[in-house]
C-alpha cells in the first residue's frame, strides 16, 4: 500500500500558481503469477486570482500476469492498466479522460536486461484523442548496483488545434537508480536521477501510474530521489524536481517545481 502527495509551485506561469494532490494505492500478488494495484488520486490545481480551481478525481487500476517461457531465459509480464480522470475544467480539454494502456515486459532471471513496449488510446471529453507508444530499455551495470532504463515517448493527437498545434511529439526519458550499501550516505538505500528531453502532450506513465493530462506541452524535466527502507515493512520516498511546459496559444512558459513524497507499507 501506498500513501503519496505532492506539491507543485507554477513559477512563471501567467495562469496557474500552484497544485496539490494527494493519493492511495493498494497492490496485490498471488503468488509469481498474477498482480493487480488499484489507486485513486485528488488534485487541486490554484490558479491566478479571478479563476476558479479546478479539482480533479483520477481513479487507476492495473492487472499483469506473468510467463516463464522455456525458450527464453527471463520472465515475461503482460500487463493492461486503465485510467478514469474527471476534473471540472471549464474548457473541457483534460476533463473526462478515459485511457486504456496494455503493456508486454521482459526481465531476464539475472536482473541485467529489462525491454517493454507499451501503447495507451487517451479520449477526452469533444473531439480528442491521442495514440502513446513506449518503448523502453533498461539494463543493469556496475555489478547490480545501478540501474539505467531509457524509455522513448511517440505520442499522436488526433486533433492538433487541442493540443497547440501538434500532431506528434516525441521525448526520450532516461532514469538512473544506484543502489547504496550499509554505508550510504544519510541512510539512503537507493537514489534516482531522471531526466526527460524532447516534447510531450497528454502523456501516460506507466511507472507511476499516472495521466499528464495537462493541456500544455511539456518540454523537459529533471528530478532526483531517493527511497529509505526504514525496516522489511515501511519505506519512504522523496523526489523533489522540475518541469518545464508552454502554452504556445498564449505564448506562455513555465516550470512546475515539485515536491513529492510516497510511504509505502508491505505485508
Amino acid at each position: 500500500m501506498d500513501l503519496q502527495g505532492s506539491y507543485g509551485d507554477y513559477a512563471k506561469s501567467t495562469e496557474r500558481e500552484d497544485l496539490w494532490s494527494a493519493g492511495l494505492i493498494v497492490t496485490a500478488d498471488y503468488l509469481d503469477n498474477v498482480g493487480f494495484t488499484v489507486g485513486y488520486n485528488k488534485t487541486e490545481v490554484n490558479y491566478t486570482p479571478g479563476t476558479p480551481k479546478l479539482t480533479q478525481d483520477a481513479l487507476f487500476a492495473s492487472v499483469r500476469f506473468h510467463d516463464t517461457p522455456d525458450l527464453l531465459p527471463g520472465r515475461l509480464t503482460y500487463r493492461l492498466d486503465g485510467h478514469l480522470i474527471e476534473n471540472d475544467d471549464p474548457t473541457g480539454n483534460t476533463d473526462e479522460g478515459r485511457i486504456l494502456a496494455p503493456q508486454i515486459a521482459y526481465l531476464a532471471f539475472d536482473k541485467s536486461l529489462y525491454l517493454d513496449l507499451g501503447y495507451a488510446h487517451s479520449s477526452y471529453a469533444g473531439d480528442l484523442t491521442l495514440t502513446q507508444w513506449t518503448p523502453t530499455l533498461g539494463i543493469g551495470l556496475n555489478q547490480g548496483n545501478d540501474w539505467l532504463q531509457l524509455r522513448g515517448y511517440l505520442i499522436h493527437s488526433s486533433n492538433a488545434s487541442r493540443t497547440q498545434g501538434k500532431e506528434d511529439t516525441s521525448a526520450v526519458e532516461a532514469k538512473l537508480t544506484h543502489y547504496f550499501g550499509s554505508d550510504a550516505p544519510l541512510g539512503i538505500d537507493r537514489l534516482q536521477a531522471t531526466l526527460l528531453g524532447g516534447q510531450r502532450m497528454y502523456a501516460v506513465d506507466g511507472d507511476a501510474g499516472a495521466v499528464y493530462n495537462l493541456a500544455d506541452i511539456q518540454k523537459g524535466s529533471l528530478s532526483l530521489g531517493g527511497t529509505w527502507d526504514l525496516d522489511d515493512s515501511w519505506s519512504v520516498l522523496l523526489v523533489g524536481g522540475l518541469e518545464k511546459y508552454e502554452n504556445q496559444d498564449i505564448s506562455d512558459e513555465y516550470d512546475n517545481r515539485y515536491l513529492y513524497f510516497d510511504v509505502n507499507r508491505k505485508w
